[in-house]
């Protein structure tokens, strides 16, 4: 793959014409590069993963398979240097294009959990704007890989519902936590669980927009 990239398809003795050796071309390059990407990501060579899929989904648009996983474990490249910002960067690049993909998910459930370790020492030392600015972060990415999970994951709805109320957030934590109970509303042994923890949050929720009728309805049964 290294050598097809790199040496044969710049030499100009391999220059090709015509719209299908063209594009037989461009599927050629997009797998090597896909490939190499990945074998460097599996061995943890991560500033080669970057390398190779800087720009991948702009150099190959048509990849809609191998752009978003390139993307994500660009994410994990990142996340492995330790940057932050730079899988922030490329997961606005995923759900900006890829917005329906599972990947998309993956990455931003990740870059929670990096942001709740940054959030871990914000509040330690008592930096609570900072803690605050971080736990609307970490909903917002909580927010996504909720709702592009492939089944309902009851502790992070939880999480997700429980950082908007905490943020007086009342309309998304509203829509947490009706999620919630959509998903799990027929689930045994979740129903103490629904009755115990959501629907007193989803009241809250209500209350917290002043829809006192609405609260009441709710919390009246309980």
């Amino acid at each position: 793959f290294q050598h097809y990239l790199e040496v044969f398809v710049p030499d100009a003795a391999n220059a090709i014409t015509g719209v299908k050796k063209q594009a037989a071309r461009t599927e050629a390059r997009a797998q090597s590069t896909y490939y190499l990407g990945l074998m460097a990501y599996d061995g943890q060579r991560y500033d080669e993963v970057l390398a190779y899929f800087k720009d991948y989904e702009t150099k190959f648009p048509d990849q809609a398979d191998y752009a978003p996983r390139a993307l994500s474990m660009s994410i994990d490249a990142h996340l492995a240097k330790g940057s932050l910002a730079g899988a922030k960067a490329l997961s606005a690049t995923l759900q900006q294009k890829y917005a329906s993909n599972t990947f998309t998910g993956r990455s931003a459930l990740k870059i929670y959990s990096a942001l709740r370790a940054e959030e871990e020492k914000k509040s330690k030392a008592g930096d609570l704007p900072g803690s605050r600015a971080l736990k609307a972060e970490m909903a917002t990415y909580m927010h996504v890989s909720n709702a592009l999970a492939s089944e309902p994951n009851f502790g992070n709805l939880r999480i997700e519902s429980g950082l908007y109320l905490e943020l007086a957030d009342w309309a998304k934590a509203e829509e947490a936590l009706r999620a919630t109970l959509k998903a799990f509303e027929g689930a045994a042994d979740r129903a103490a669980d629904l009755e115990k923890f959501v629907k007193p949050d989803l009241g809250e929720a209500l209350l917290g927009q002043k829809r006192v009728p609405e609260a009441f309805a709710v919390l009246d049964p309980l």
